[in-house]
């Protein structure tokens, strides 16, 4: 995760890491291949894209394709870096990816890079 600085004449590197000027967010760029199929795309999320009732809501809602792992002061499946890179796994899977298949899982070549 990143941090954006609201106001650039402030030097970054003299900020507290939980200031509350700083707007964390998650940016990617994923290139996938499968057989003839490919993909190069950037994904990114900001905290805003889920809204305040998710954030409070604890992780047994919506299906996912990964496991989040519960941090003192975290969010969970909430975090800007999870939504990355469910987002991707979503886009692997439009491709025609069966979750469930190893083959068709090995199958997959490319990389990501957070």
């Amino acid at each position: 995760q990143k941090g954006l600085h609201k106001n650039p004449k402030e030097d970054p590197t003299r900020q507290a890491p939980d200031d509350a000027s700083r707007v964390e967010y998650t940016a990617a760029e994923a290139t996938v291949t499968l057989a003839d199929r490919t993909f190069h795309e950037w994904f990114v999320r900001y905290p805003d894209d889920f809204g305040q009732d998710c954030l409070s809501v604890d992780d047994g809602g919506a299906q996912t394709f990964l496991v989040a792992c519960t941090l003192p002061g975290r969010q969970g499946r909430h975090e800007t870096t999870f939504a990355v890179l469910e987002d991707i796994c979503s886009k692997i899977l439009d491709l025609g990816v069966q979750s469930r298949s190893v083959e068709d899982c090995a199958a997959v070549t490319g990389s990501v890079e957070i």
